[in-house]
């Protein structure tokens, strides 16, 4: 950063310094033309402004026309005053107050580029056409060159490296700027001001056409997207899917350069899924809805358009946001007036969302929260249907058909996958002593051991009464083994609370361990196998045990 302002420092003074030498070497005058320059400067303000607003870039300029042409009717200095009165008034009313001020030095860098370029254009024209005609077409195609050339690579010296792809992608329009100016000095010779006037009035009209057209096919793009999204998204039950349906929607609603879909949670936003977004640590960010401005907003439904985020103490702290992020858009998801999350796109350029973006984004919203809303309920819905009500674990039906899917995959990819069953020593003795209520506590909080002590890979579920199961993916008996015996021993050292005399009790298991394609030659085979472990091997040889499947207790009965 601090080198980039040393360029534009060193660039403004250059091209100061270069215009003072032609000054007093030349002097300024307009050749007897006041009335036209001031006619040519109104119109290139005019046409500044109205291609940096519909455009955002220099794309579509015909300002290097204006500068040929200007050069030619008043001379290479007045050229340039023009330009530059052009320049500070486009940069006004793009950066308005406090921007301007920010960016008050890229914009004479600016100038000063437009300086040395069209002084270089000019020298080189009246190098070229020494002792010939005033208007040679040799010397103006020498002389658009070395401005051309100046105003893309001197502006870019502090840039790594300059494209040739840019440099011709410019070139063509430059081209096109050219032609007009040589319109402009041709109509002017013929009509006088009313030539130039001409030619900027169809300047304009194209600009317009062309602007609709752009209007059109991108309005065109985000009905598209909003339609796409609606006839996929009714379809899909899947919150991930869902969610990555919306994200991509809104890429085909506004470009942007990061994106986050937040879910909303004890009055926090919480990123679901985000893109765009490097750091890591981003996944923990928590925005808190307050009794502000923000948080009323939001509740309400309204959009939020947030300028230089960064700035504000609410968002300066997330991580991941990049650092030239201009603009901070918030949309919030409602339900039925109930909140259930927002989008949030950022943009490092402040001009990029329209009323009609927010509009598009709002229903998009409205379709999303609905979506989102469906995708839970089915979610929740689907988890009751497999869960055990006590436990919250896995039911016995689902513990089957896991353990049909996880052989089945075994099978076809050549892996293994291995069963624990796991059965509570003496579990009826603590219904008698104690009762059935503090029966189902000690199932809940065992249940809760289980699933912290296995891996994420592991899939814990109730086979039945004071049975568990857990099934192992890509474990081998012996692995599964250890993880068995974890199990146990962290079981039995922890204990269990009973609710109404605070008194810890402490349970023992006894667990069978057998593996698919090791022991079991199927499904039912596996269970079986797994079952005679638990049975025949460790409680018969004294509980509170962990025994693997072996030959000999196939013979036991």
């Amino acid at each position: 950063m601090g080198s980039q302002r040393g360029f534009y420092w060193g660039l403004s003074i250059f091209g100061a310094a270069i215009f003072a030498v032609m000054f007093f070497v030349y002097g300024f005058t307009v050749n007897g033309l006041l009335l036209e320059f001031i006619i040519f400067t109104s119109l290139m303000v005019v046409s500044d402004i109205l291609t940096d607003h519909f455009y955002h870039s220099d794309r579509f300029n015909i300002g290097f026309g204006f500068i040929f042409a200007a050069a030619f009717l008043f001379g290479p200095l007045p050229a340039v005053v023009i330009k530059t009165i052009s320049t500070i008034a486009s940069g006004v009313i793009r950066y308005r107050g406090r921007q301007f001020l920010e960016n008050y030095l890229a914009i004479f860098a600016n100038i000063s580029n437009d300086i040395v370029s069209c002084i270089g254009g000019w020298l080189a024209y009246l190098a070229f056409g020494l002792g010939k005609a005033y208007y040679n077409l040799g010397a103006c195609i020498a002389g658009i060159v070395v401005c051309f050339l100046l105003h893309n690579i001197v502006l870019n010296t502090d840039k790594k490296e300059i494209r040739i792809a840019n440099l011709i992608d410019s070139s063509s329009f430059y081209l096109i700027s050219i032609l007009i100016g040589i319109i402009m000095i041709k109509l002017y010779q013929i009509l006088g001001c009313y030539g130039i006037v001409t030619v900027f009035t169809l300047f304009i009209a194209a600009i317009y056409t062309h602007r609709i057209y752009v209007n059109l096919i991108a309005t065109n793009r985000q009905l598209t997207a909003l339609y796409d999204t609606t006839t996929t998204i009714t379809s899909v039950l899947n919150l991930e899917q869902v969610m990555e349906i919306v994200l991509e929607a809104l890429y085909g609603i506004s470009q942007w350069n990061t994106a986050c879909l937040f879910v909303y949670h004890n009055n926090e936003f919480v990123p679901a899924i985000y893109d765009g977004i490097d750091d890591n640590s981003f996944k923990d960010t928590r925005i808190v809805l307050k009794d502000d401005e923000f948080g009323t907003e939001i509740m309400k439904g309204q959009g939020i358009i947030i300028e230089n985020p960064l700035e504000d103490e609410r968002f300066a702290c997330i991580k991941g946001i990049p650092k030239d992020t201009k603009l901070m858009v918030f949309v919030p998801l409602l339900v039925n007036t109930k909140l259930v999350g927002s989008f949030c796109i950022t943009s490092n350029d402040n001009r990029k969302f329209s009323k009609r973006h927010m509009t598009l984004l709002s229903i998009l919203a409205s379709i999303a929260a609905v979506a989102i809303t469906n995708a839970k309920l089915f979610f929740s819905t689907s988890k009751m249907a497999v869960t055990d009500g006590l436990t919250k674990l896995y039911n016995h039906s689902f513990i089957i058909e896991e353990i049909n899917r996880q052989v089945n995959q075994a099978e076809r990819t050549g892996d293994v996958v291995s069963l624990i069953l796991i059965d509570i020593d003496s579990f009826k003795s603590y219904n008698d002593i104690y009762g059935h209520l503090i029966g189902d506590e000690l199932l809940k909080n065992l249940s809760n051991v289980l699933k912290r002590v296995v891996r994420s890979s592991d899939l814990v579920g109730r086979y039945g009464g004071e049975e568990f199961a857990v099934i192992l993916p890509s474990t081998s008996s012996d692995e599964a083994f250890i993880i068995a015996e974890r199990i146990r021993q962290t079981i039995e050292t922890t204990g269990m609370a009973n609710p109404n005399t605070g008194e810890k009790l402490y349970l023992t298991i006894s667990a069978g361990v057998a593996s698919y394609p090791e022991h079991a030659a199927s499904v039912q085979d596996l269970i079986n196998k797994a079952d005679k472990a638990l049975l025949y091997g460790a409680k018969k040889s004294g509980k509170n045990k962990v025994v693997v499947f072996q030959e000999d207790m196939d013979n036991e009965r």
